[in-house]
């Protein structure tokens, strides 16, 4: 019981710290704006690589319904590289990445692009006046 606690709480410490230098406020529904800004810590790939990973984890964690519309079957890497490339069309920038991260699912489920199109459509429109 003594190890757990002691290896639970040396996976805390290292998880803190690169939040930390990740970034130094907590943002909640980060929209592009924001993954951008990871691209200027000193990790930026690791950054990323926790905020998606925590996405992912708190759907598992908190046994949401919403996992379904996330796909599973890929790695970070292709996450991340798909977000960098979603995030560089300038009319994506006030979408959140967790909704983001719904229209690259339906992409990778292989979804038709029309249907793709319209969720990206309705995105577009419903975050245009948040900034």
């Amino acid at each position: 019981m003594r190890t757990m606690i002691t290896i639970f709480t040396l996976i805390m410490t290292l998880a803190l710290y690169h939040i930390a230098v990740c970034e130094n406020s907590v943002k909640i529904a980060a929209a592009g704006n924001y993954w951008e800004l990871l691209s200027t810590s000193p990790n930026p790939h690791l950054c990323k690589i926790y905020f998606v990973r925590g996405i992912y984890e708190g759907l598992v964690i908190g046994d949401s319904k919403k996992l379904d519309h996330f796909y599973t079957k890929t790695s970070y890497e292709t996450l991340i590289k798909a977000l960098d490339q979603f995030y560089e069309d300038y009319r994506n920038e006030n979408i959140f990445v967790v909704d983001a991260l719904t229209v690259i699912s339906m992409e990778l489920r292989g979804t038709n692009k029309e249907t793709v199109d319209k969720k990206l459509r309705l995105l577009r429109k419903s975050t245009h006046s948040i900034k």
